[in-house]
């Protein structure tokens, strides 16, 4: 990973959808991002159940990732990341976030992209307040509930960490090699990482749930699935 800022998105993708796909180009737009990493959930610790194995969402989400290429013109590049699924026992994201910006370095900002349900839930997410000291978090709101309610500790995380855009890379000091120098001599990597951002998606009414239930009753949605992911489906005899 050499990119300056990377965008992260994890889930289980079970399986992977239009949702995801708009949301993946909405904020390599917004954000200006040079690189999407897919990394789909191995054992993800709050779900007790997943559909599909983690080899198999593997698999759909390598053939959904062809839908989801940057359209011409566009710069930026996507790709999967299968760390998680390689991973024993429950899968925590602030250990890939630790393990990734180690292999990084100081420089490169990491971004990782949630849908407001999930940023409202932050506080169930395993040391959780470790987050921001490895990446920066963006939020959209996938529905009209929006940021409206958010738990106490949410919200006052937002008000001290809410930033109207992601620190400029090429601002005075923000060195990409080794960091930038703060004040004191000391690295500044504070651009790299420790911002709360907002981005916008258009709407797209679809639920994991919803979808789940139309494959297992023979429906094949081409509004909603790729036609490699739906192959794969059919050809693994998958939701059945």
């Amino acid at each position: 990973m050499t990119h300056a800022r990377v965008g992260l998105f994890g889930g289980t993708f079970d399986p992977p959808h239009v949702g995801h796909r708009v949301l993946v180009r909405s904020a390599a737009l917004a954000l200006k991002l040079d690189a999407v990493r897919l990394i789909p959930s191995g054992q993800p610790w709050q779900k007790t159940t997943v559909a599909t194995s983690a080899v198999d969402r593997l698999q759909m989400l390598r053939a959904a990732v062809l839908d989801m290429a940057p359209q011409p013109g566009e710069t930026w590049q996507i790709e999967v990341d299968d760390r998680e699924t390689r991973r024993d026992g429950p899968t925590f994201t602030i250990e890939t976030l630790i393990e990734l910006r180690a292999e990084v370095g100081p420089a490169t900002q990491l971004v990782w992209l949630m849908g407001a349900d999930q940023f409202a839930n932050l506080p169930t997410w395993h040391r959780w307040r470790e987050l921001l000291d490895v990446t920066h978090l963006a939020v959209t709101a996938r529905g009209p509930e929006g940021l409206a309610e958010l738990p106490t500790e949410v919200q006052t995380l937002l008000s001290a960490r809410g930033r109207d855009a992601l620190p400029d890379l090429n601002r005075p000091g923000a060195d990409r090699a080794d960091g930038g120098v703060g004040a004191e001599g000391t690295p500044d990597t504070s651009y790299a990482c420790g911002s709360i951002v907002l981005f916008r998606m258009p709407a797209v009414p679809i639920s994991s749930t919803a979808l789940r239930r139309q494959l297992q009753a023979g429906d094949r949605p081409r509004e909603l699935l790729s036609d490699g992911v739906i192959d794969l489906i059919n050809h693994l005899g998958l939701y059945r």
